[in-house]
C-alpha cells in the first residue's frame, strides 16, 4: 500500500510561498515587475468578479468596512471614532415616522 504524509499539502503551499516571494523580491528589475504585475492583475480580476457578482454598491460597502477594520488594528483612536459615528450619525439615518 501506498502511504500518504500528511504534510504533503503544507510543503508543496511553502514552496509555492517561497516562489513568489523569490520573485517579489528578486534583484532582477524585469522579474520584480512581472511578477507585481502579476499580483496587481490577480487582484484586479479578484475585485472586477466581486463587483460584478454582488454589485457596485455593496462592493464599495465591503471596501469600505475592510479600510475601517485596517484603520481601527492599526490605531485605537480610529475605533473611537467609529463608536461616535455609530452614537451620533446612525440614531439620524432613519425617520422616527413614515413618510
Amino acid at each position: 500500500m501506498e502511504r500518504r504524509d500528511i504534510h504533503t499539502g503544507a510543503t508543496v503551499l511553502q514552496r509555492t510561498y517561497q516562489t513568489v516571494e523569490k520573485s517579489l523580491f528578486s534583484p532582477n528589475p524585469l522579474l520584480r515587475g512581472g511578477a507585481a504585475g502579476a499580483l496587481m492583475a490577480a487582484g484586479l480580476l479578484l475585485i472586477t468578479l466581486f463587483i460584478g457578482v454582488a454589485g457596485p454598491l455593496l462592493a464599495l460597502v465591503v471596501a469600505a468596512a475592510i479600510l475601517g477594520g485596517v484603520l481601527i488594528l492599526n490605531d485605537a483612536d480610529w475605533g473611537f471614532v467609529a463608536l461616535c459615528g455609530v452614537a451620533f450619525l446612525v440614531p439620524f439615518a432613519s425617520l422616527p415616522f413614515s413618510m
